[in-house]
């Protein structure tokens, strides 16, 4: 530290000291190491009350930030957490203006599995509106109504009870008016739950067309006996129907092969909602297949909470 640090009382005379103390002033600055003091603590408290609060609290601090990014990581943890206390907060962001928050949204809820959130999902199915906010929606819904009302799992027990009666009749009624509905329900033939693949091929027997039948014949591939069988009465009805149409041809035998833009959808990833399958393609007037665009803009069902 060199001299010009510090001011000296003129107490030094020649060769003569005066026998007044020698006062030193510290001239340095304090401010700084307060500053670095205090900017330490708080990160000691931040630290604290982050560990202090469980981890649905913790997540639904990060989903009250307004970054869809951070809102969809809280989403996604939220859905692993599957604690039903994160469905209301949850319900409110269906309607956010980021497309991927809303549909995270939408399939968390799925995962939940919690009967609070059927009736905000039946809201939002409207492929006019929102295809891949349907899509999500649908499939939650049959997650949530694939399990009896005491939380087990269904296999084939409790299917009419009031919630799956509730999801299924509603659907039905949906897809005499929408026609991608049942294709929409048909992906559901291939989530990872058993419970719901096997609600998933009870219903296609209500709705399936022709354009969900190469749908059912890789469910009779399933490996649960349960889905397979579903499915192969799902086939027998849309036979039935079909078969009493004007002008019905037989299909071959065998599997049908898809349709171009239509794929059986691939497992959901392990940090998100699966990719959403193509719609299927509808005739043109020139008789050439083409497949319709979802709109681009969504109209709000309900506002955030």
């Amino acid at each position: 530290m060199g001299h010009d640090d510090f001011s000296v009382s003129p107490a030094y005379s020649g060769t003569e000291i005066s026998n007044k103390p020698l006062i030193v002033e510290d001239k340095r600055p304090r401010g700084c190491t307060c500053f670095l003091v205090a900017l330490a603590l708080a990160a000691v408290v931040a630290v604290y009350a982050l560990t202090a609060l469980d981890p649905v609290q913790m997540n639904l601090e990060l989903l009250a930030v307004d970054s869809p990014e951070l809102q969809e990581y809280a989403i996604n943890n939220l859905a692993g957490l599957g604690d039903p206390a994160a469905v209301e907060p949850l319900v409110g962001y269906l309607s956010s203006p980021d497309s991927n928050v809303r549909e995270t949204a939408a399939w968390a809820l799925g995962e939940i599995r919690s009967v609070d959130g059927v009736d905000p999902l039946l809201a939002v199915v409207n492929t006019e509106a929102d295809y891949d906010l349907s899509y999500y929606a649908v499939s939650s819904l049959l997650m949530i109504a694939s399990r009896c009302p005491d939380g087990t799992p269904r296999g084939e027990a409790c299917i009419d009870d009031a919630v799956a009666g509730r999801v299924t009749d509603y659907l039905i009624d949906q897809a005499k008016t929408d026609p991608y509905i049942p294709f929409i329900v048909s992906n559901s033939l291939f989530l990872p739950d058993v419970d719901a693949r096997i609600l998933t091929a009870q219903l296609m027997a209500h709705i399936a067309t022709e354009e969900e039948r190469y749908m059912l014949e890789a469910a009779l591939e399933d490996g649960d006996g349960r889905v397979s069988r579903a499915a192969d009465l799902a086939l027998a009805e849309l036979d039935a129907r079909t078969s009493a149409e004007p002008g019905y041809v037989p299909p071959a035998d065998g599997p049908n092969p898809p349709t171009d833009g239509m794929t059986v959808p691939a497992e959901p990833s392990e940090d998100g909602p699966p990719i959403i399958p193509e719609p299927p393609a509808e005739p043109s007037e020139d008789g050439l297949p083409t497949t319709p665009e979802p709109p681009k803009e969504l109209e709000p069902v309900s506002e955030p909470l």
